[in-house]
């Protein structure tokens, strides 16, 4: 069965998102390794310090591919499939997040 562009693109989104934030927690996890980094958002820091950083993320994630899925599916409106620019948005900024504290990383070590 030959998938139709948008469905892969829909997918394709869903996967970023992911990516994007596994990386973003990756990077900030190694970089919090060297002492001359560290984090500037400070809501970040308290949920890493109750532990509940990498739950929050991925709870975003689930979120934004739950609603995403379920307005395209469920919603019968004209332009319903701009809704799959929002996981993509999503993680376009958090993969640009993670290299840039790879950038960071790089240029400190």
């Amino acid at each position: 069965m030959i998938e139709r562009p948008f469905g892969i693109f829909v997918k394709c989104s869903y996967l970023l998102s992911f990516i994007g934030v596994l990386l973003d927690q990756f990077s900030t996890r190694f970089g919090l390794i060297n002492p001359n980094i560290i984090e500037m958002n400070n809501y970040a820091v308290i949920m890493m310090d109750y532990g509940i950083w990498i739950i929050v993320d991925l709870l975003a994630v689930f979120i934004t591919i739950l609603l995403t899925h379920f307005i395209i599916k469920f919603w019968n409106f004209k332009y319903r499939q701009l809704i799959a620019l929002f996981p993509y948005t999503f993680g376009v900024l958090k993969l640009l997040t993670g290299l840039s504290n790879i950038s960071l990383i790089i240029s400190v070590t």
